[in-house]
């Protein structure tokens, strides 16, 4: 894939928007199973592993196979670590001979088509129609951007006492606690790991985790750390009884991509199936906080603020839920 050029301006946004027009599309046969993650000549054959953009899908149960994508490499998970979810593949496939020959790749669930509302070829043929960005993501949520101020707040409605202990560890770990209220423009939402990355990428936001993990470990209070380490993260238990830190590290790429502006290129695959389901609420809430933030109106955040808060009060009284 060929490198493009982009001239960038000091007050460029760190995320350039892009829409894809991909149509829903039905549940097809999945590929066969992967094989030992170290014996990648047993991948030599499937039609994903040739690509320039490498795409793994994870899966963990037999029942998951019919909904894999035929062009994506299926990803055996069913002995992987849980309590970190998808950063725990992530890592591994980052020290593997998997990805070292590819230009780009990624790893996504296995509800990738029911929660994405595109496919495969959708996905592979926005890459090759927007070359040369360091990071290609999307959110699959895309109803949550204009609700709230940013994913830290989301995260708060399905992750008791989360917000308190997110402050916590920002303290412990040398981040500024105020970005768990920092509004946040929806280009640079991301509410999932469905992204595919350019080495450069990987390289830098390994780093960036690794390093948020370490001085986590070294600097959090044991107390802390054994909090953030409960699985009460997970009460409705959707995500295998997975621990804090795999939502956090999710909602760290936001971050992240603030960090890496001008130094990566980023681009968001808008889902435009899914955003046509939204009720005009949420498209007015949106472009609302979104110019607010462009124009830097304060008196904007706050009618956004009240127009949300009176949604949240009509639905579910005084308590807002995501």
């Amino acid at each position: 894939m060929t490198k493009k050029k982009t001239t960038r301006t000091k007050k460029a946004d760190p995320a350039v928007a892009a829409t894809t027009a991909a149509a829903p599309v039905a549940a097809t046969a999945a590929a066969a199973p992967v094989a030992a993650l170290a014996e990648t000549s047993a991948f030599a054959n499937h039609p994903g592993f040739s690509k320039a953009v490498r795409v793994f899908q994870i899966y963990f149960r037999p029942d998951q196979l019919h909904q894999l994508e035929p062009e994506f490499i299926p990803y055996d998970n069913a002995l992987g670590d849980f309590s970190m979810l998808e950063y725990a593949v992530f890592r591994k496939l980052y020290n593997s001979d998997l990805t070292r020959d590819c230009d780009y790749w990624g790893a996504v669930s296995w509800r990738f088509r029911e929660k994405a509302m595109i496919n495969a070829g959708d996905l592979y043929g926005v890459i090759a129609a927007n070359p040369g960005y360091d990071l290609y993501f999307m959110n699959p949520e895309p109803q949550i951007e204009g609700l709230y101020e940013n994913l830290w707040v989301q995260g708060s409605t399905a992750h008791p006492n989360f917000l308190p202990l997110v402050e916590q560890l920002f303290d412990a770990v040398g981040m500024d606690k105020r970005i768990v209220s920092a509004y946040r423009h929806t280009r640079i939402m991301a509410a999932a790991n469905y992204f595919v990355g350019s080495r450069k990428f990987w390289d830098s936001y390994i780093t960036f985790i690794e390093d948020f993990l370490a001085k986590a470990e070294k600097n959090a209070p044991p107390a802390l750390l054994a909090a953030l380490k409960n699985t009460n993260a997970d009460p409705r238990n959707l995500h295998a009884g997975a621990n804090y830190f795999p939502f956090i590290i999710e909602r760290l790429l936001t971050e992240f991509i603030i960090q890496q502006a001008g130094k990566l290129s980023c681009f968001k695959i808008e889902l435009t199936n899914k955003k046509a389901r939204l009720p005009a609420y949420a498209h007015d809430l949106e472009w609302l906080k979104n110019q607010a933030l462009e124009r830097k109106d304060e008196k904007l955040l706050r009618i956004w603020a009240n127009y949300r808060n009176l949604y949240f009060k009509t639905l579910y009284g005084n308590q807002a839920k995501g």
